[in-house]
């Protein structure tokens, strides 16, 4: 697996810009997991031809089908069971159509209410605001003049089936294939764990000293794409072998880094194996392995991970932290499209963690809860909760009872559902404010409240809270309804194993037929508050 991680950066960053030629005799690793829809007006062929290297290296492979040319978007015989749509125009086409935005508009929101997933619209020929939070845009014109390429090709279009030249077709392979396609349709990654020595500077700490590190432009870059990272959600740790002290007193030395110690959530720096130091950072962020980038120019070290962490992802540091931070800048899966309040708490509340988990060991439950000062808070069918719903519907692994994946629209579809119940779980202590960290769908079916869906994100997991979590969302559900009677339905995962051990020691008997349930808070140990519709 880490041969193959490796022989495709190569292949796609550190020779240069792959040609078209090595892009299109590269042969695919593996059948297509995801169908994407191509809704077009113009030829996609390039773009599918010279997509697959850049899917693969986002472990993302996907089978493309395609619509007749169709200016009007009837979306007539749309495909609803693919995974996510492409609506790919030239928007030339639609000169005598003066209110381009309220058509496409229209045709979006319709195009929403037969399909419920995903939807980026790839566009050229004219400058429009979309505007809709369901969907996603990339403007081909912006792209190719960010990126210096000749965006046409006029003498082509009677031989391919479109204007763009192949550059600019290559240029959207590389921005959908490593970017856009794998965000889409696959949760983000929520950890980049970076090696120091000869990784985020140049050098080794042990050897050449805090004055004989090295900080070059391309480290510089570097630093500040992880930094950037760290600003939009991402969990930012340090893995080295060197000691600890040694790596505090770097970092306040360096006043040149664009890091800053403290935009680690975790710092490992020891002698053990890296691995060992890994198992401490999974811990300290309570995520699973196959959420997280690990970062170092030691090949050995990047086997070793993944021999004891399969699913983790890899990327060499070169020897040009240039091409490094290019690979970070346009790594899969590290892609947000637009950041929100939860975004920005959960550097911190992960942070915090580590004291919990201090904490936890040394009290008991009781006294570990009422020393947290815990604050837990059942949102009702909020509608400024739906954005975040969806979101972690869309990340959540491990504790997660069905995987279905909601798009915002859907979210809120079901909030003014009288029949439906969308309760989000708040939780805050004297450490930190965690924000939303589960959700509980619930449906009343003549008088029996169906759990549809019920996720926690990991942040949340191993604070002793989950019965309280969990247990008390499908109270206020059942509460909600005034029906006392429950359902679960839950579906096992490759990845939800917590869940399901959960399931299986608390909700077992609901999942077969329904019961009657009931929770009584443990208010003598948190703090419980309500709100309703």
């Amino acid at each position: 697996m880490i041969g193959h991680a490796v022989e495709l950066q190569r292949m796609l960053f550190e020779q240069g810009a792959p040609s078209r030629r090595a892009l299109l005799e590269y042969k695919r690793k593996s059948a297509g997991v995801y169908k994407v829809c191509v809704y077009r007006n113009h030829s996609f062929e390039l773009i599918e031809n010279t997509i697959s290297a850049y899917l693969d290296y986002a472990e993302c492979p996907a089978d493309f089908e395609y619509s007749d040319y169709d200016d009007s978007l009837s979306f007539i015989n749309f495909d609803t069971s693919a995974d996510m749509c492409i609506l790919w125009l030239d928007l030339s086409r639609y000169r005598n159509v003066g209110d381009i935005k309220g058509f496409l508009s229209a045709r979006l929101q319709h195009l929403n209410s037969v399909f419920g997933k995903p939807v980026l619209v790839a566009y050229c020929g004219r400058d429009v605001e979309i505007g809709l939070k369901d969907v996603l845009s990339l403007n081909v014109d912006s792209l190719c003049k960010r990126q210096g390429i000749k965006t046409y090709d006029e003498r082509m279009e009677s031989i391919s089936g479109t204007r763009l030249s192949s550059k600019a077709m290559m240029s959207v392979a590389k921005e959908m294939g490593l970017k856009y396609i794998p965000s889409m349709l696959r949760p983000s990654l929520k950890a980049i764990a970076v090696d120091l020595d000869n990784t985020l500077y140049g050098g080794v700490l042990g050897e050449d000293g805090i004055d004989g590190i090295r900080l070059t432009e391309g480290h510089i870059r570097l630093q500040n794409a992880l930094k950037d990272l760290k600003r939009q959600g991402f969990f930012l740790c340090a893995i080295s072998k060197n000691e600890l002290r040694d790596v505090k007193t770097l970092f306040a030395a360096r006043k040149d880094f664009p890091l800053g110690l403290d935009d680690f959530v975790s710092v490992q720096a020891s002698w053990e194996e890296k691995s060992a130091l890994m198992s401490n950072i999974l811990a300290v962020a309570n995520i699973h392995y196959d959420s997280v980038l690990f970062v170092d120019d030691n090949v050995g070290e990047l086997s070793a991970m993944d021999s004891a962490y399969p699913d983790i992802h890899c990327v060499r540091a070169c020897d040009d932290a240039n091409i490094t931070a290019d690979i970070i800048e346009n790594y899969p899966r590290l892609r947000k499209f637009g950041i929100n309040a939860e975004d920005a708490i959960r550097s911190e509340d992960t942070k915090a963690n580590a004291e919990r988990l201090e904490l936890r060991s040394s009290m008991s439950q009781a006294e570990y809860l009422k020393t947290l000062e815990v604050n837990i808070r059942f949102g009702i069918d909020e509608p400024s909760a739906a954005q975040r719903v969806s979101e972690l519907a869309n990340k959540t692994n491990q504790f997660i009872f069905n995987y279905r994946r909601y798009q915002k629209s859907q979210v809120d579809e079901m909030i003014g559902d009288n029949a439906c119940r969308v309760i989000t779980v708040s939780l805050k202590d004297k450490l930190s404010d965690s924000g939303i960290v589960g959700v509980c769908i619930a449906n009343l079916s003549g008088r029996t409240v169906c759990i549809d869906e019920l996720f926690v994100s990991c942040r949340a997991l191993g604070r002793g809270l989950d019965d309280i979590i969990v247990l008390g969302a499908i109270s206020v559900a059942c509460e909600e309804f005034k029906c006392d009677t429950v359902k679960v339905a839950f579906k096992k995962g490759e990845r939800n194993l917590p869940a399901q051990k959960f399931v299986n020691e608390k909700l077992v008997e609901y999942t077969k037929e329904a019961h009657g349930f009931g929770y009584e808070f443990p208010t003598d140990l948190v703090n419980i508050q309500i709100y309703g519709r």
